[in-house]
């Protein structure tokens, strides 16, 4: 597992019959998600998010690649809903 907290664009959609992110660009590059592997709200710590109480944020963990044939990564993406902004949080291997 590599731990990154990067910013990334996400586009939301269908996949697999979730709704959820459907495309992210990272680092330049365009993954295609292919499969949601799970969904979860977790708490942000106070000394984090620059805010004065606790906050909750969405995490998505799913399956992308950038190709047809491409090796295909694992990734949890969060969405702070008090910013609106989408993170990359980590990816493994």
């Amino acid at each position: 597992m590599r731990q990154y907290i990067e910013p990334v664009e996400v586009r939301r959609g269908r996949v697999g019959g979730v709704e959820g992110p459907a495309q992210f660009l990272w680092r330049d590059r365009l993954y295609l998600v292919r499969d949601v592997l799970g969904c979860w709200v977790e708490s942000t710590a106070w000394w984090r998010g620059g805010r004065e109480s606790p906050g909750e944020r969405e995490v998505w963990r799913v399956e992308a690649g950038r190709g047809r044939h491409q090796h295909r990564l694992v990734a949890d993406l969060a969405l702070d809903p008090a910013e609106g902004h989408w993170v990359l949080l980590r990816t493994y291997d």
